[in-house]
């Protein structure tokens, strides 16, 4: 049964569901209305409100114009932007190009761009440093510990978010760089083109046009080629290929570089004037010719680095043939790749390899001449290994390049063979305790020296390490160095091999952190040198053992020397032991040299200490030395031939001084201020002259005109030459030319007891420049008793003193004595002359016999004679005598002249010295 609702509910309904229906149209009409008019919504709120939202978010200042705005198209008039490091972004006229339902999928379809300018920041290259140095722990840990996934490179070009963009201008502006670019990527093919100007600061300049941009070629091609290259406007600078395969496990990269290198470092004038100057002062850089590297790269899609890499890569750098010269402050330097006997190549090899076991490379050089123009040094072809594990924690690296040097300078000629082994090993997992780097050079060198004084042989070998720890700085060990030379004959001269030797180990430390003193030495560096001797037929040098130690200073190296001279012969002269001490110290800022030799000679008995300084630069120095009062005994010097040698028999005396000299090399002066004194010397000569307890003091000081002073005082006891003189005493000025062609004397006083009576000399005024020097010597009381025991044979007897003076003259040919006058003093003396002589007198001649008579027992009370004496040594005395002889002619007076002859040189060679003189002085100093 039906039952159908009222009329009234139908009509109720109709009007009901016709009012549902036109209020549903009128929704979609009206959201019809709001999807056509969103659009234009969006891009007025996007124009005014959304710019300054971003701003406050973001903290990035920007500002657009959006022109057109529609469900599949957006426009831009501009968009600006400014980073937080100065950067600014400037676009003007974009599109972007999109549909409804590839925007909801994340997939643009076109983005066009007529200009987009890039001017980075002052302030982004230091950003990106800090940001890099933040991150580099986790980096590396990421590489140590974390997988690596490549995506698939077909996708690459494929999965873009935008089918296609293109940039019209793309500009960028760096101080390092500026590039004016048109962008090209699709699925396809990406492309990028148009100029780059590196360094655009540099070549603002108001003279000089500025220097043409380079041009850039960098395509990707979908087949998984790279291509890229830089050019000037004629010549290609460097070009880059790159073959990319993947697979569904593998990823394989193939790579060629090549660099022409003459053509980039004629690209030098672009870069910063520091840099530029580099290239300037290093013009070697322009003998190279070209770089070319080739590598290939193959990984696993998911692999960790390093250890999952597999590479092998080789890269060569040829050096342009022929002599190269690069020009210093030094002289003239040519370097010059040599070729060998195998091949004609002038490259620099790197082979790189790695497994996953292992690191393996090889780099190996072409045979090089450096020469200046008195020196030549060659380095062999040569190789060096380095293997390392996968992890590049421990690495091991081992070469041995040979050298060979030559020197020919001042008629000198040095040349060598070197070898040079070494070992470096690498450990960046060690502990603390353990070295990071280890590095070992076993040096092995021999050559030959000739010059005009020595031709030798000689060898050197050596060993040095060096080792870095994790926290320390870098530790330097030298040991085992040894130097040995064998010496051909030099000069008649037969040298024993010589052989010096490192004692101990030296250690020193680097520390880049310490910038006043990085460099700490940890001991000495010692050398020892073997007993030498050098001989000849006639001389004979004998060295010990002696001793170099250094405390080697960058800043004042110090150095200690010991010599020791073993007692030697030269020809028939001994010469004593010596010992020389020093410690020398030079500071290399002030090129200042100083040294405190200290000198031993003779068993010791004779020291001398000093204090030395010299400046390098200036050639000025000064040497200041104390001589302590040491014996000059030849037994105690160890010098018991020198009385046979010399006929001087040192029986005592001591030396003894003090002072300075002052010297400049440059202008050749030099300036001494020395005092030289001796005490208590005693001595005799060819036993025929004794000196007792005699002393001497002399200073020698710089004059007027550069000239030397010496001022001098000599005094003794006794001197004896069979006639002995007493109490001596002279004091002299000396004035020395600086180049000792003339010497002048200023003898103020010289005076001596001689005969009983008193001989000086008031006054001398001596220049060895005049042709005749004068001078008188006076005579004061001579007792007549004592000159007549000159000649006991004479049998003559006389009393009285005699006084007077006499001339000296000196001449080139010797001394001389043109006339003197000697007197008796009052009341007069007597002679006495009556010997078998004088009886054989008076019977041979009666005129003789009366004169014989008379000297008898002669009573003078005036007595003169005249002195005439001649540089050949002739003596002529002028006798005159007033008195009588009591026992002749009653008493008589009597005038009697006797002229005498002699030869004085003669006289004074037949004196001789009492035998009991030199016993009495020996035994007094025993």
């Amino acid at each position: 049964m039906s039952t159908r609702p009222p009329s009234g509910w139908r009509i109720t309904l109709t009007w009901l569901s016709r009012g549902l229906a036109a209020f549903g149209l009128l929704i979609v009409c009206l959201l019809l209305v709001v999807l056509v008019s969103l659009p234009t919504l969006v891009k007025s709120a996007a124009n005014q409100w959304l710019p300054a939202l971003v701003q406050q978010i973001t903290g990035i200042e920007v500002s657009w114009q959006i022109k057109t705005l529609q469900w599949h198209q957006l426009e831009l008039d501009y968009l600006t932007a400014r980073l937080a490091d100065g950067t600014t972004l400037a676009l003007l006229d974009g599109s972007l190009q999109y549909d409804s339902l590839g925007l909801l999928g994340g997939q643009l379809e076109q983005l066009r761009i007529r200009e987009l300018h890039i001017v980075f920041g002052s302030t982004s290259t230091r950003l990106a440093a800090a940001q890099a140095n933040s991150t580099e722990a986790a980096a590396r840990a990421q590489l140590d510990n974390e997988w690596i996934e490549l995506p698939a490179l077909n996708q690459l070009l494929t999965n873009l978010p935008i089918k296609d963009i293109s940039i019209e201008t793309l500009q960028l502006d760096h101080p390092l760089l500026q590039a004016r670019l048109a962008v090209e990527l699709n699925a396809q093919h990406w492309q990028l083109l148009g100029q780059l100007t590196p360094f655009p600061a540099t070549q603002i300049t108001a003279d000089v046009p500025p220097a043409p941009p380079w041009n850039l070629n960098l395509q990707l091609l979908a087949n998984g080629q790279i291509l890229a290259q830089i050019s000037d406007q004629s010549t290609l600078l460097a070009h880059w290929f790159i073959q990319l395969q993947q697979d569904a496990t593998t990823t394989r990269a193939e790579l060629r570089q090549v660099l022409i290198l003459p053509e980039l470092s004629r690209q030098a004038y672009r870069l910063p004037p520091e840099i530029r100057q580099m290239f300037t002062a290093h013009p070697v850089l322009a003998t190279l010719d070209t770089l070319e590297s080739t590598a290939t790269l193959t990984v696993n899609n998911r692999f960790r680095l390093p250890q999952d890499l597999q590479l092998e890569a080789v890269t060569r750098l040829t050096m342009a043939p022929g002599k190269h010269l690069i020009r210093r402050d030094l002289p003239e330097l040519q370097i010059e790749t040599q070729a060998t006997a195998n091949t004609l190549s002038r490259q620099w090899q790197l082979k790189l390899q790695h497994q996953q076991d292992a690191w393996h490379s090889q780099l190996s050089g072409p045979a090089i001449r450096l020469q200046l123009p008195n020196q030549t040094l060659d380095i062999g072809p040569w190789e060096a290994e380095i293997q390392c594990n996968p992890l590049l924690s421990q690495c091991h690296a081992s070469a041995s390049p040979t050298l060979r040097f030559q020197q020919d300078q001042d008629q000198q000629h040095l040349d060598g063979t070197a070898n040079l082994p070494l070992q470096l090993d690498w450990n960046r997992v060690s502990t603390t305790d353990q070295p990071m780097l280890t590095a070992q050079i076993q040096l092995a060198a021999q050559g030959n020296l000739r010059s005009a004084a020595i031709t030798s042989a000689w060898d050197m070998t050596s060993h040095l390490q060096l080792t870095l720890n994790r926290t320390g700085p870098l530790t330097l060990h030298l040991d085992d160095t040894a130097f040995n030379a064998s010496p051909q004959p030099i000069e008649q001269w037969r040298v024993a091999a010589l052989h010096i030797r490192q004692s101990g180990r030296f250690g020193a430390t680097w520390d880049s952190n310490q910038l006043e003193t990085p460099f700490t030495p940890l001991s000495e560096l010692a050398f020892d040198l073997d007993p030498l001797t050098l001989q000849q037929p006639e001389r004979i040098i004998r060295t010990g053992a002696s001793q170099l130690r250094c405390t080697v200073d960058l800043v004042q190296p110090l150095c200690h020397l010991r010599l020791l001279l073993r007692p030697s012969q030269w020809q028939q002269w001994p010469l004593p032991d010596a010992r020389l001490s020093a410690d020398i110290r030079y500071n290399v800022a002030t090129t200042q040299l100083t040294a405190n030799p200290e000198i031993r000679l003779g068993n010791g008995e004779l020291q001398l200490r000093s204090q030395l300084q010299h400046q390098l630069e200036s050639g000025a120095g000064s040497w200041q030395f104390q001589l302590l009062n040491s014996s000059i005994v030849w037994n105690k010097l160890g010098l018991n031939s020198m009385p046979d040698l010399t006929g001087v028999d040192i029986l005592s005396g001591e030396l003894s001084g003090q002072g300075w000299v002052d010297w400049n090399l440059e202008q050749q002066r030099f300036q001494p201020d020395i005092m030289l004194r001796g005490d208590n010397i005693s001595l005799v000569y060819d036993n025929r002259i004794t000196l007792d307890n005699w002393q001497f003091l002399m200073a020698m000081r710089p004059g007027s005109e550069g000239n030397y002073q010496i001022n001098s005082q000599v005094g003794g006891d006794t001197l004896n030459t069979g006639v002995e003189m007493t109490d001596l005493l002279a004091r002299a000025d000396v004035t020395l030319a600086h180049d000792f062609s003339w010497a002048s004397a200023d003898i103020r006083e010289l005076h001596t007891r001689l005969l009983g009576g008193r001989i000086y000399i008031p006054a001398v005024m001596y220049d060895s420049r005049k042709e005749i020097n004068s001078f008188g010597i006076a005579i004061d009381q001579l007792q007549l008793a004592s000159l007549a025991q000159l000649e006991p044979s004479a049998e003559l007897e006389a009393d009285g003193l005699l006084d007077g003076v006499l001339p000296i003259v000196l001449t080139q040919q010797g001394p001389s004595i043109p006339g003197g006058n000697l007197f008796a003093r009052a009341p007069g003396g007597t002679i006495r002359y009556q010997t078998d002589a004088s009886e054989a007198l008076k019977q041979s001649d009666p005129s003789v016999a009366l004169a014989m008579q008379l000297l008898e027992n002669f009573h003078f009370k005036e007595l003169s004679s005249g002195v005439r004496y001649q540089p050949d040594g002739s003596l002529n005395l002028s006798l005159k005598f007033e008195g009588n002889n009591p026992d002749f002619f009653n008493g008589q007076a009597t005038h009697l002249n006797v002229n005498l002859e002699y030869n004085l040189l003669d006289l004074l060679s037949s004196l001789r010295v009492a035998d009991d003189v030199i016993n009495r002085l020996e035994q007094k100093y025993q």
